[in-house]
């Protein structure tokens, strides 16, 4: 499924280190018998992808609330301004 010597590399960062993702399946799949630390690397890829995600929502999450507190600065000047003109 995987090559090690395909040009395209996926990376994984997580508390400053690398990993070869394709490597390490490509030596599984080969019959490689998994140690604790590939078990280890595994907690840890799944553990980034989701703080990705809560952070991709977070930050999506924090732009509609800027947008919607925009809106709100738009229209709190303007209500004074229509009351004193109906004077």
């Amino acid at each position: 499924m995987f090559d090690p010597d395909e040009r395209e590399e996926i990376f994984v960062k997580w508390n400053q280190i690398y990993l070869n993702v394709p490597a390490i399946l490509y030596f599984l799949e080969k019959g490689a018998q998994p140690t604790g630390t590939v078990h280890d690397i595994s907690k840890r890829a799944g553990y980034a992808i989701k703080l990705s995600v809560v952070r991709g929502q977070m930050l999506e999450n924090s732009f509609i609330m800027d947008n919607a507190m925009k809106k709100l600065d738009t229209l709190v000047p303007i209500i004074p301004l229509i009351g004193s003109l109906a004077k």
